[in-house]
Protein backbone atom coordinates (compact mmCIF):
# COMPACT_ATOMS: atom_id res chain seq x y z
CA UNK A 1 0.00 0.00 0.00
CA UNK A 2 1.05 3.54 -0.80
CA UNK A 3 0.50 4.24 3.22
CA UNK A 4 3.18 1.37 3.91
CA UNK A 5 6.12 3.41 1.88
CA UNK A 6 8.35 5.83 4.48
CA UNK A 7 11.14 8.61 3.59
CA UNK A 8 14.32 6.73 4.92
CA UNK A 9 17.95 8.68 6.04
CA UNK A 10 20.90 7.73 8.00
CA UNK A 11 22.97 10.57 9.68
CA UNK A 12 27.04 10.74 9.03
CA UNK A 13 28.86 10.89 5.62
CA UNK A 14 28.81 6.65 5.13
CA UNK A 15 28.75 4.89 1.94
CA UNK A 16 26.52 1.88 2.55
CA UNK A 17 24.22 0.79 -0.55
CA UNK A 18 20.83 0.63 0.61
CA UNK A 19 20.27 -3.49 -0.54
CA UNK A 20 23.49 -3.95 2.11
CA UNK A 21 21.60 -2.69 4.99
CA UNK A 22 17.66 -3.91 4.11
CA UNK A 23 17.53 -7.86 4.86
CA UNK A 24 15.59 -10.08 1.94
CA UNK A 25 15.54 -9.69 -1.90
CA UNK A 26 14.46 -6.58 -3.31
CA UNK A 27 11.45 -6.73 -5.43
CA UNK A 28 9.98 -9.39 -3.23
CA UNK A 29 10.81 -8.74 0.64
CA UNK A 30 11.79 -4.33 -0.24
CA UNK A 31 11.88 -1.95 -2.79
CA UNK A 32 13.89 1.51 -2.73
CA UNK A 33 12.99 4.53 -4.89
CA UNK A 34 15.46 7.47 -5.37
CA UNK A 35 13.67 11.26 -6.50
CA UNK A 36 16.13 12.60 -9.15
CA UNK A 37 13.66 15.64 -9.69
CA UNK A 38 12.88 15.68 -12.78
CA UNK A 39 9.17 16.95 -14.12
CA UNK A 40 8.40 13.19 -15.30
CA UNK A 41 9.98 9.54 -14.67
CA UNK A 42 11.44 11.14 -11.33
CA UNK A 43 11.23 7.75 -9.55
CA UNK A 44 14.18 5.49 -10.22
CA UNK A 45 13.68 1.67 -8.86
CA UNK A 46 16.76 0.83 -6.77
CA UNK A 47 19.47 -0.74 -8.73
CA UNK A 48 22.12 -1.80 -6.89
CA UNK A 49 24.50 1.03 -8.30
CA UNK A 50 25.76 3.94 -6.26
CA UNK A 51 22.86 5.84 -6.92
CA UNK A 52 21.19 3.85 -3.92
CA UNK A 53 24.16 5.60 -1.40
CA UNK A 54 23.31 6.40 2.06
CA UNK A 55 25.97 9.36 2.07
CA UNK A 56 25.97 12.93 3.53
CA UNK A 57 21.74 13.83 3.46
CA UNK A 58 21.02 11.41 0.69
CA UNK A 59 17.75 9.80 1.70
CA UNK A 60 15.18 7.44 -0.26
CA UNK A 61 11.96 5.66 -0.39
CA UNK A 62 11.50 2.30 0.93
CA UNK A 63 8.87 0.19 1.20
CA UNK A 64 9.54 -3.65 3.40
CA UNK A 65 7.72 -6.63 4.74
CA UNK A 66 8.55 -6.40 8.26
CA UNK A 67 10.35 -3.76 10.56
CA UNK A 68 14.06 -2.59 9.35
CA UNK A 69 16.13 -2.29 12.16
CA UNK A 70 19.48 -1.22 11.47
CA UNK A 71 22.90 -1.99 13.84
CA UNK A 72 25.65 -0.46 12.22
CA UNK A 73 28.96 2.11 12.61
CA UNK A 74 28.53 5.53 10.31
CA UNK A 75 31.60 8.05 10.07
CA UNK A 76 30.33 11.31 11.22
CA UNK A 77 29.57 13.98 8.33
CA UNK A 78 32.72 15.87 7.12
CA UNK A 79 32.50 19.57 8.13
CA UNK A 80 33.70 23.09 6.30
CA UNK A 81 35.02 25.41 7.81
CA UNK A 82 32.15 26.70 9.29
CA UNK A 83 30.85 23.82 10.76
CA UNK A 84 28.39 22.97 8.03
CA UNK A 85 27.96 19.85 6.39
CA UNK A 86 27.37 19.53 3.17
CA UNK A 87 24.35 17.70 1.43
CA UNK A 88 24.75 17.76 -2.27
CA UNK A 89 21.16 18.53 -4.59
CA UNK A 90 19.97 18.67 -7.85
CA UNK A 91 17.25 21.15 -9.32
CA UNK A 92 13.68 20.42 -8.22
CA UNK A 93 12.79 18.07 -5.88
CA UNK A 94 15.10 16.22 -3.23
CA UNK A 95 14.77 13.91 -0.95
CA UNK A 96 17.26 14.98 1.84
CA UNK A 97 17.80 13.58 5.48
CA UNK A 98 19.59 15.08 8.62
CA UNK A 99 23.57 14.15 8.59
CA UNK A 100 23.41 14.31 12.09
CA UNK A 101 22.31 11.73 14.68
CA UNK A 102 20.38 14.83 16.53
CA UNK A 103 17.46 17.30 15.18
CA UNK A 104 17.96 20.28 13.17
CA UNK A 105 15.77 23.32 13.17
CA UNK A 106 14.72 23.38 9.92
CA UNK A 107 15.28 27.53 10.45
CA UNK A 108 18.67 27.03 11.33
CA UNK A 109 19.31 25.82 7.57
CA UNK A 110 17.26 28.35 6.22
CA UNK A 111 19.38 31.26 8.22
CA UNK A 112 22.58 29.92 7.04
CA UNK A 113 21.87 28.87 3.21
CA UNK A 114 19.47 31.97 2.92
CA UNK A 115 17.07 33.06 0.37
CA UNK A 116 18.05 29.65 -1.42
CA UNK A 117 16.06 27.84 1.40
CA UNK A 118 12.88 29.79 1.08
CA UNK A 119 10.83 26.74 0.87
CA UNK A 120 9.81 24.43 3.22
CA UNK A 121 10.55 20.75 3.98
CA UNK A 122 8.20 18.16 3.50
CA UNK A 123 7.92 14.83 5.51
CA UNK A 124 5.64 12.15 4.80
CA UNK A 125 4.20 9.80 7.35
CA UNK A 126 2.17 6.92 5.54
CA UNK A 127 -1.84 7.48 6.71
CA UNK A 128 -1.20 10.97 7.23
CA UNK A 129 0.81 12.03 3.68
CA UNK A 130 2.63 14.87 3.52
CA UNK A 131 3.10 17.23 5.93
CA UNK A 132 5.19 20.07 6.12
CA UNK A 133 8.42 20.01 8.75
CA UNK A 134 10.06 22.72 11.26
CA UNK A 135 12.84 20.07 12.15
CA UNK A 136 14.95 17.63 10.36
CA UNK A 137 15.14 14.80 12.32
CA UNK A 138 17.86 12.09 12.58
CA UNK A 139 16.57 8.63 10.17
CA UNK A 140 13.80 10.31 8.53
CA UNK A 141 13.58 11.43 4.80
CA UNK A 142 12.12 14.80 3.79
CA UNK A 143 11.23 16.66 -0.01
CA UNK A 144 12.91 19.63 -0.43
CA UNK A 145 12.08 22.02 -3.48
CA UNK A 146 15.60 23.61 -4.73
CA UNK A 147 13.65 26.57 -6.63
CA UNK A 148 17.40 27.87 -7.34
CA UNK A 149 18.85 25.03 -8.11
CA UNK A 150 21.78 25.21 -5.40
CA UNK A 151 24.44 22.88 -5.63
CA UNK A 152 24.59 21.87 -2.25
CA UNK A 153 22.58 22.45 1.11
CA UNK A 154 24.27 23.84 4.59
CA UNK A 155 23.64 21.72 7.38
CA UNK A 156 24.88 23.43 10.90
CA UNK A 157 26.21 21.23 13.41
CA UNK A 158 25.57 24.21 15.65
CA UNK A 159 22.11 23.65 15.75
CA UNK A 160 22.55 20.56 17.07
CA UNK A 161 23.60 21.44 20.27
CA UNK A 162 25.75 18.50 20.36
CA UNK A 163 29.58 18.25 20.89
CA UNK A 164 31.30 16.90 17.83
CA UNK A 165 33.70 13.73 18.26
CA UNK A 166 35.86 12.52 15.26
CA UNK A 167 35.30 10.20 13.78
CA UNK A 168 32.07 9.47 15.23
CA UNK A 169 29.67 6.36 14.90
CA UNK A 170 26.30 5.59 15.49
CA UNK A 171 23.99 2.20 16.05
CA UNK A 172 21.33 3.78 13.47
CA UNK A 173 17.45 3.63 14.80
CA UNK A 174 14.84 1.34 13.20
CA UNK A 175 11.74 1.71 11.40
Amino acid sequence: LPTDYRLVGLPGGGTALVGNLVNGTNASDWQAYWDNGAESNYFVPYDGGQTFTFSTGRAFWLVRKGDWNINTSVPSATLDSAGNALVPLHTGWNIITNPFAQAVPWTAVQSVNGQATREPIHGFSGSQGFQTSGTLEPYRGYYFYNVDGIATLKVPYAATSGVLKQPDTLAAGSW
